[in-house]
């Protein structure tokens, strides 16, 4: 799988290894598409934070508050 916004797969997976990256890729590159239909541009920081998630190294609910955060720092406010 290609990703548009996070790095490639890296070597040495094992293939279940590697369907779960996969899974968590689709599902940070949907967290994006969600957040681009809702008028907010992804920035360096914010696909670190998906990336975390994708390469296993926090949750998706701690990559999601720590955006969150941030955009909360930056005066984003939803008209959710």
């Amino acid at each position: 799988m290609s990703s548009s916004y996070f790095q490639p797969l890296p070597a040495g997976h094992s293939p279940e290894q590697a369907q779960v990256w996969h899974t968590r890729c689709r599902t940070a590159e949907a967290a994006l598409a969600r957040q681009v239909a809702a008028g907010v541009a992804p920035d360096a920081e914010i696909i670190a934070h998906f990336q975390a998630y994708v390469n296993g190294d926090i949750t998706l609910g701690q990559a999601i508050g720590r955006v969150v955060d941030k955009l909360s720092r930056a005066g984003y406010r939803s008209s959710t």
